[in-house]
């Protein structure tokens, strides 16, 4: 594809910024002028040969495209749950369930549909 993007946390926002806008380029392309640009096709193909690192932050940009709740306020939203969560099992407001239990009873419900 010719774009690198590298995700570390030294490279800034900007950068970011324009390595993610090179990388969905083609995609805007073909959002707002049909065929003029790459076809979907290509750019799946295109996604393919990125690198693990540059397909999380094409994920992630393409995530903020649809919900733009910042990252900073989702992490401290998904804090805030996994502390009541704890503090319910804690307080005795709700009992755990055993992991072993449930993965039985997966697997058995899966086994009865096959």
């Amino acid at each position: 594809m010719g774009v690198s993007c590298n995700k570390n946390k030294k490279q800034g926002r900007d950068s970011r910024e324009k390595c993610v806008d090179s990388l969905l380029q083609p995609l805007i392309n073909l959002h707002r002028w049909g065929n003029m640009g790459k076809t979907l096709i290509e750019i799946e193909k295109d996604v393919k040969n990125l690198t693990i690192s540059e397909k999380e932050l094409l994920v992630d940009e393409l995530l903020l495209e649809i919900d733009p709740t910042p990252r900073a306020e989702v992490d401290r939203l998904r804090h805030e749950l996994i502390k009541q969560r704890y503090a319910d099992v804690a307080e005795g407001r709700v009992q755990g369930v055993d992991g072993e239990a449930v993965v039985a009873k997966i697997r058995k419900s899966l086994n009865e549909k096959n």
